[in-house]
């Protein structure tokens, strides 16, 4: 994660952060047999297994806080995004990038190390693609900075694989905040992933600068409150490379840290 490492242009590509306009044909990936649960109630649950026997500072049963802080709670709601979902689809209005998502029922495919969700779920794939356009969603937290907190793969027929990591904070947000750099105390890559409100549907790479033009529920107390807060919450949109040459057989998203909880919405596959 040095600085030069994370900026450098082949580097952004492969972790799914340069996009481009889709001029070609975009396969919207049907994902509804695979979906487990619905986007906003990450923080509905009670993550209780596994967790040591013992007293530790881990982290709150509700998935966001931590030791100091046990009831922090972030509400995601995604009615406004379910609202822009026109005969199964979103238009995301970014580089003719859509998705098919459902406007009513589960949205989401999560995966975690708690015992809740799968630590992994496989989509099969076919065709061939130079692109695997992806709608993802899910926690992190801040003992989780600087490493892979997951990993998609995906598998051709000849057993070969692409593989793009998940590391916060490069490509992998939380879903109720955005990042707050300062090129100090903090940095990430120059290009950040592309944020889908789930409040209204709007989409930047800079979501926290235009969130006060957003309508959407405040769903942020008052010890969340200031910026980089996402009321509401957010997906990400990422852009992940592809073999052209090879047959596609099937996508994974898989957890590797503890304490976060990752899921994907929608894949669409360009031609």
């Amino acid at each position: 994660f040095r600085r030069e490492d994370i900026a450098a242009d082949e580097y952004m590509t492969r972790m799914g952060l340069t996009s481009h306009t889709v001029t070609g044909k975009l396969t919207m990936v049907d994902l509804s047999k695979h979906f487990n649960s619905n986007v906003d109630d990450i923080f509905k649950n009670e993550y209780l297994s596994p967790r040591p026997p013992f007293t530790t500072l881990e982290i709150p049963i509700h998935g966001i806080g931590q030791w100091c802080h046990p009831e922090r709670m972030s509400v995601i709601e995604d009615d406004g995004l379910r609202a822009q979902v026109r005969d199964g689809i979103f238009d995301t209005r970014v580089d003719n990038v859509r998705f098919a998502l459902p406007k009513e029922g589960s949205n989401i495919a999560y995966t975690s190390l708690w015992d809740n969700y799968p630590d992994s779920i496989t989509i099969p794939l076919g065709g061939k693609a130079r692109y695997a356009w992806l709608l993802l969603a899910g926690s992190t937290n801040n003992m989780q900075s600087r490493i892979d907190n997951g990993v998609i793969t995906v598998t051709y027929t000849d057993g070969s694989t692409t593989v793009m990591p998940l590391a916060n904070p490069v490509n992998w947000c939380p879903i109720e905040q955005d990042y707050e750099t300062d090129d100090y105390a903090f940095h990430t890559s120059p290009l950040h992933p592309y944020r889908v409100h789930l409040g209204s549907g709007t989409v930047s790479r800079h979501l926290s600068s235009v969130i006060g033009t957003v309508q959407g529920s405040q769903g942020v107390d008052a010890e969340q409150s200031g910026f980089g807060n996402i009321p509401d919450g957010a997906a990400e949109m990422l852009c992940m490379p592809l073999n052209l040459k090879k047959k596609l057989k099937s996508l994974t998203l898989r957890t590797l840290s503890n304490d976060v909880v990752m899921g994907i919405m929608a894949v669409s596959l360009e031609k």
